[in-house]
């Protein structure tokens, strides 16, 4: 399996992985728990990952990153435009094959990533001690 891209539907304990080849045809979807989502990612080629910004994105950006891959957190407002419904990734990809938005945001050639939080800058604890 060779992908180039994948996107990453982050949610509380359920993940959804689209990835795509260079030619863009989808070549993986699934949906992974929270507790698999590293053995799903350590599983592929270092591919380029996007995610779009949340609260536990820059976490998991620092994750991938450190695996080697090339990671993209894009911002809310960026992805907006290219959703089709209001309705979860999941439901959409159970019912049609419409794609995930993140990946169209990704590959718009205007899309600006959002900054990437180091691990000093995200954990406010220390501040407080």
């Amino acid at each position: 399996m060779s992908v180039a891209l994948l996107s990453i539907d982050l949610a509380k304990n359920i993940f959804q992985l689209h990835g795509v080849d260079e030619r863009g045809h989808q070549v993986l979807s699934r949906r992974v728990s929270r507790n698999k989502l590293l053995e799903a990612v350590v599983c592929l080629p270092c591919c380029r990952i996007v995610m779009e910004a949340c609260g536990g994105a820059h976490y998991w950006a620092r994750r991938f990153s450190a695996m080697g891959h090339c990671v993209q957190i894009i911002a809310p407002r960026f992805v907006k435009p290219f959703e089709k419904s209001r309705k979860t990734i999941a439901t959409m990809q159970r019912r049609s094959s419409k794609l995930h938005p993140v990946r169209p945001c990704a590959t718009s050639p205007s899309q600006r990533p959002a900054a990437g939080y180091p691990i000093h800058a995200s954990d406010p604890q220390p501040a407080h001690a």
